[in-house]
């Protein structure tokens, strides 16, 4: 019980830490035809927010505007949000130094220009987490990336994956990676509790670590089968219902008979499969059977003859 609560606390304080740390907000507003603030300074991994006061306003910082800048970003000419251009943000993951402007105000006698200077991370950082749930109750397709606060020049480190045991409470390693990579991913991951370590390769010093979880969809089952079988032989009049639990979305039915409805009727003896898909391509299989009575036969037999011609005596 000490080692559950300990886990658990070791997984708050953690994911705390790395998301909430290691990066800030920052804010520029549009006033009149100038950004506010004009000069900027923050470290890699944090965001920058423009917000539009007023006026037709975007920013423009792409490479083919000023080829010079570490990486590119912008939004379109547009009226104060929200809407899809306003607010505009950027998280920043490379150092250096971005000149952006405003198209519309930018060969005013005084252009509507901006500078940001994005420091490098002493050593390299987590800065986020973004991951993928698996799609099917069981499967492995679920994944991470990892973000990294990157140094000037970029430091080699070491990314190591761990899964949380629950039967022996104990952490697994599931995969490891190597580089000087701001991005890391992780394919084919199941449901559970991860924990992903940031090294230095060269030193094998932990710089920082992070936690995330994986959940299933609920399980994906045929729970109910109502099958009635056929009235008399030869009849087809057999109906099969079922219901559906778990899954994600909407279900799809394909039925050995051909059809693609929930339920089916007027049936003829025999074996049917079905099978649901749900929005996310899992699938659930059942076999159903529709019986028939035996074949009705008249029998009889002679027990008393006529005795007498017309007489009813038989």
């Amino acid at each position: 019980m000490k080692k559950q609560l300990l886990f658990i606390a070791t997984f708050f304080v953690s994911l705390f830490i790395s998301q909430n740390v290691y990066s800030a907000q920052h804010v520029v507003n549009t006033a009149g035809n100038t950004f506010s603030p004009s000069n900027l300074t923050i470290n890699v991994g944090d965001t920058v927010i423009w917000n539009n006061t007023g006026g037709f306003h975007n920013v423009n910082a792409t490479l083919a505007t000023y080829p010079n800048n570490p990486e590119g970003f912008g939004n379109n000419v547009a009226s104060p949000g929200p809407n899809i251009d306003w607010p505009f943000q950027w998280i920043f993951t490379i150092a250096g130094t971005y000149d952006y402007q405003c198209d519309p105000h930018v060969n005013l006698p005084v252009p509507m220009i901006g500078v940001i200077i994005v420091n490098a991370p002493i050593t390299p950082l987590i800065s986020s987490i973004t991951y993928n749930d698996p799609l099917c109750f069981g499967d492995f397709s679920g994944n991470d990336t990892l973000y990294i606060n990157q140094t000037s020049p970029a430091t080699d480190v070491t990314v190591q994956l761990f899964w949380f045991n629950p039967n022996f409470n104990l952490w697994v390693q599931m995969g490891n990676a190597f580089g000087p990579n701001n991005t890391f991913s992780f394919p084919n991951l199941g449901s559970g509790n991860y924990r992903i370590d940031l090294s230095n390769t060269g030193s094998g010093v932990l710089l920082d670590d992070a936690f995330f979880t994986l959940v299933d969809p609920p399980a994906f089952t045929v729970t109910s089968l109502i099958s009635n079988s056929i009235s008399c032989y030869g009849s087809s009049d057999g109906s099969i219902d079922i219901s559906v639990m778990g899954g994600t979305g909407v279900y799809f039915y394909s039925w050995s008979n051909g059809s693609v409805s929930q339920d089916i009727t007027n049936l003829s003896v025999g074996i049917y499969d079905v099978i649901v898909t749900d929005a996310n391509g899992c699938t659930a299989q059942e076999q159903i059977t529709i019986n028939q009575p035996n074949i009705l036969q008249a029998s009889g037999f002679v027990s008393q003859n006529i005795i007498g011609f017309g007489n009813s005596n038989g």
